[in-house]
């Protein structure tokens, strides 16, 4: 009942400190069914939702009714001593009869009983007999107790946020003002059929396209494959995966907007190109990788699922990783808007 990942003998099964108070967080549990480290974006009623503690804890029995989630029982057999084990050599004391009320406390599994203490003089085979001592805590009350509690941990920022992109030289507007930002671990260029500017998408505070120099609107701050526009990223450090968060992205008149990915690897371009998995106009996560490790790629929006029309997106967070770390993710992804 408790092995696996929604048990709790595993390590840190019962460790909440990774989880998350704040509603923004809105993640799945990780793959060992924990809370996510980073971003720490499981929420902690998501959690024991997961944990199902009405399934995968222990259970008491007594005279108010039947009551669950419980992290352990801990039994004291009484005076009686009836089913416990001597500590002589092993020996157990025969059981009580399965009609008497602390015959569960006998068992390994199935819910335990906590009844009042049987009044003096009653018989040990009484089916009201009951003279164990039990103790028992809830998974809430371990949590509390070894102060592995949830905590209320902060959205964390993104790679183009309003500060980063002040940082790198941009304006915050929808045109900021460069063709090329400069982040510190890497640069980024806007191009396209004619001049372009990085774009920040001011309406949701984060994410950049690319815009025409003349203007300054939220209608043109998305990269449009209708004038061939992209963003081109050099490192300076190798990666061999790229994750990406790609914003207003997912469909146009029914048909699933696609993105490409071009890197660069010893002077050739290796081209990977990947489709939303939703309808909609949110947030989509994507990790790829060419095969090898690369320092340059572009990203441009493509034709449509079936050709017939121009995807539109705002690139909302990027990241690269080695080639040990192949679930590699952005800074402000959540598992919820992961596409294959």
């Amino acid at each position: 009942m408790f092995s696996g990942n929604a048990g709790f003998t595993q390590l840190d099964g019962i460790n909440l400190s990774d989880c998350n108070t704040q509603s923004w967080a809105t993640g799945g549990v990780s793959a060992e069914g924990k809370c996510n480290p980073s971003p720490h974006d499981t929420r902690d009623t998501t959690y024991l939702a997961y944990r199902n503690l009405a399934a995968n804890s222990l259970s008491i029995q007594s005279e108010s009714g039947t009551s669950s989630g419980y992290a352990f029982v801990l039994i004291s057999h009484g005076e009686s001593g009836a089913g416990a084990f001597l500590a002589e050599g092993g020996t157990r004391v025969g059981l009580p009869s399965a009609a008497v009320r602390e015959y569960p406390n006998t068992q390994a599994t199935g819910t335990y009983a906590n009844w009042t203490r049987s009044a003096p003089g009653t018989a040990a085979t009484d089916a009201t007999f009951f003279d164990d001592a039990v103790l028992a805590l809830t998974v809430v009350d371990v949590v509390n107790a070894s102060k592995l509690v949830a905590r209320s941990w902060d959205e964390p920022p993104s790679t183009f946020g309003a500060s980063a992109v002040t940082a790198a030289g941009g304006t915050i507007d929808y045109n900021t003002g460069r063709s090329t930002l400069d982040f510190g671990s890497f640069r980024v260029t806007a191009y396209g059929d004619t001049a372009r500017n990085v774009s920040f998408d001011v309406s949701t505070g984060a994410g950049i396209g690319t815009i025409g120099t003349g203007s300054n609107s939220d209608q043109y701050v998305t990269l449009n494959r209708e004038t061939n526009e992209g963003l081109n990223f050099v490192f300076d450090a190798p990666g061999r995966y790229l994750a990406v968060t790609l914003s207003r992205f997912g469909d146009t008149s029914g048909e699933l907007e696609r993105v490409s990915f071009d890197f660069v690897i010893g002077g050739s371009s290796v081209r990977v190109t990947k489709m939303s998995c939703r309808s909609g106009n949110g947030r989509v996560n994507f990790t790829v990788t060419p095969g090898a490790d690369f320092t340059e790629v572009s990203i441009e929006p493509r034709l449509t699922q079936f050709f017939n029309y121009y995807s539109t997106f705002v690139v909302a967070d990027i990241a690269i990783c080695p080639s040990s770390n192949p679930a590699c993710s952005t800074p402000s992804s959540t598992p919820g808007e992961d596409c294959p």
